[in-house]
């Protein structure tokens, strides 16, 4: 039995035989509404009921059956049309396919089976329109709530008007998560930034705590605080190549504006951050005594400047050497610069800040995040399933666009394992975590060198072991955030084996929750069968024979396997369309990347 939702438009002009077909679909749970022709039927869908699938015979009265599904076709396009038919022909069928979009033909008389059968797949093609409507929905509510608490509304210390904004109803999807503070999503990316290398010395942290005081000796509106603290967290996004991150750690660097362009289009792909992209993208525009109002004939925000200031004392900063014996360097080195680099108030202000004994030592502490969260002025912004979807989908473009022999598997990953979560009928809450822990698999892979990422030829030891690193970076970056706990395990034993071989843990069967199990087959499911620049995916017997020799070494989880085997074509088109549409998305990004580049 289904449940009663479905309702299902049948139109004949055979009274007997709508008698049938409402005795055999409410028989099956189906609610059933009939018409005698196709204009009764049409007059009904002008009303505005909706109907999950509607069934009409050809040959009737006043109008054809094809004439009827091409007026249901434009009042309810998502709705799949099955035509029955004693009286089947090339033309009608032709006229059927391109005018109505039929969905299904069946000949009558009509086999129960077949027809039952038919039935079931167009409510599924029907509920599984209404489930991407939905989410959607619940995404272009997402984007809209931080957009208008980011950029529109005024920030305070009141934290109810954020609560109104970000949360939702969540009894539904997501009974059994527990909201993530976004400002804690925000402090990993940092940190999966800096640790692509350790040279890097937790360089976007440090930047934005200089920022934010600065600009709290500014006394700045709050909102601006809010703002400084976005951009300044995330202002080398852009520099998502190892070598482009070493040059911006000397204080002169004569060609910084290409990183910073990259991370202007990055923060713009995500609209909720789109609105301080111009902070991030001028942020290395000297001031050169209000010259620097402009670069290039565009406006330069004064606050791109602000954060300029912080980004430039951050990388004077000496971790080898006491903090306190590097002050009156540091100063002097910022008040040569004012009003030729530097706006000349805002390094009056820095100098004030720089009194301060406290000021160094927070500069040079291991531990920001909260001193941080506290300066930034921002509440607490708690994210639901969808909103972690969202962000955790922009993380997976920051992590993919490092390199294009990765250019969407977070992608590819994400879909296979939500789809084989599905599959294996876990919870909603468990599928909606399942494309977070897909999204954010590889996050540890920030830092790994492009260079092993996209060296053609074996890797050495050294190089191996770099590599299998990234999937402890992953877990120890995403179990500091509260809330993300089990898909911190999800996200990162994607590469251990159930013999414990694995890595890095080298945990046992026992120790690995199905979650973990359906994100290694995803995992190695996507990599077999995406195209990568440098080879075409493999074929179906290739992938079968290579999933059935690691389920027979006992490596991966069987029940799994055979999910996705029996699947297979399914899961396979699941994993291409959700890698086409990043590559879709991410096609402005890449055309401007060789602008920028060349």
């Amino acid at each position: 039995m289904v449940d009663k939702k479905h309702s299902i438009l049948v139109v004949d002009d055979e009274e007997m035989f709508l008698t049938l077909m409402r005795d055999l679909l409410e028989e099956e749970g189906f609610e059933v509404v009939t018409c005698v022709n196709g204009k009764e039927a049409a007059a009904l869908l002008e009303k505005g009921p909706s109907f999950s699938v509607i069934i009409a015979d050809y040959k009737m009265p006043l109008m054809t059956g094809t004439e009827f599904l091409e007026i249901a076709k434009r009042r309810s396009p998502h709705t799949p049309r099955i035509m029955i038919t004693a009286y089947q022909n090339a033309k009608m069928m032709e006229e059927s396919i391109n005018e109505a979009e039929v969905f299904r033909f069946l000949t009558k008389p009509v086999d129960i089976d077949s027809l039952m059968a038919v039935v079931r797949l167009a409510i599924k093609k029907f509920e599984l329109h209404v489930k991407e409507e939905e989410a959607n929905k619940q995404k272009d509510s997402f984007i809209q709530r931080i957009k208008a608490a980011l950029e529109e509304t005024p920030l305070t210390n009141d934290d109810s008007s954020f609560d109104q904004l970000v949360t939702r109803d969540t009894s539904q999807v997501d009974e059994g998560f527990s909201p993530v503070e976004m400002l804690d999503m925000i402090a990993a990316l940092s940190n999966a930034l800096d640790i692509i290398n350790p040279a890097l010395n937790n360089h976007h942290k440090r930047t934005c705590y200089i920022a934010l005081c600065i600009a709290n000796e500014l006394d700045l509106p709050t909102k601006e605080v809010g703002t400084v603290f976005l951009a300044s967290i995330l202002h080398d996004i852009g520099a998502i190549v190892l070598s482009d991150r070493f040059k911006l750690m000397t204080f002169e660097d004569n060609s910084p504006h290409a990183h910073a362009e990259l991370g202007a289009l990055l923060l713009e792909s995500f609209t909720p951050f789109s609105f301080f992209a111009q902070l991030v993208r001028f942020h290395h525009v000297p001031w050169e005594n209000g010259q620097g109002e402009t670069f290039k004939d565009r406006p330069v925000p004064k606050l791109s400047h602000l954060i300029h200031l912080a980004d430039r004392v951050a990388v004077l900063v000496n971790k080898e050497t006491v903090v306190s014996k590097q002050v009156a360097g540091i100063n002097e080195k910022i008040l040569s610069a004012r009003g030729t680099v530097f706006v000349p108030e805002f390094v009056d202000a820095f100098l004030e800040v720089s009194r301060q004994e406290a000021f160094w030592l927070d500069v040079v502490s291991q531990d920001l995040d909260e001193v941080i969260k506290e300066k930034s002025q921002l509440p607490a912004i708690p994210l639901d399933l969808t909103g972690m979807e969202e962000l955790a989908r922009f993380f997976a473009t920051i992590i993919d666009t490092r390199s294009h022999f990765t250019a969407n598997h977070s992608s590819g990953v994400s879909a296979s394992a939500v789809r084989l979560a599905e599959l294996l009928n876990m919870s909603d809450t468990e599928c909606h975590e399942m494309r977070i822990a897909g999204y954010l698999h590889d996050l540890g892979k920030l830092a790994v060198p492009e260079t092993i990422i996209e060296k053609p030829g074996a890797l050495d030891t050294g190089e191996r072991d770099i590599i299998k690193s990234h999937t402890y970076h992953t877990y120890s970056i995403l179990k500091a955030v509260k809330g993300l706990e089990k898909i911190a395990i999800w996200a990162s034993y994607h590469h251990e084996t159930l013999t414990g071989e694995g890595y890095p843990f080298h945990r046992s069967a026992e120790e690995q929750p199905l979650g973990a199990r359906v994100m290694t087959v995803a995992d190695i499911f996507t990599a077999l069968t995406e195209d990568r620049p440098y080879r075409k995916g493999m074929e179906k017997e290739e992938v079968i024979a290579i999933f059935s020799k690691l389920v027979s070494d006992g490596k991966i989880d069987k029940k799994v396997t055979d999910t996705l085997l029996t699947n297979y074509k399914e899961m396979n088109d699941v994993r291409s369309k959700a890698q086409k549409e990043h590559d879709e998305n991410l096609k402005f990004f890449w055309a401007h990347t060789k602008e920028v580049a060349s």
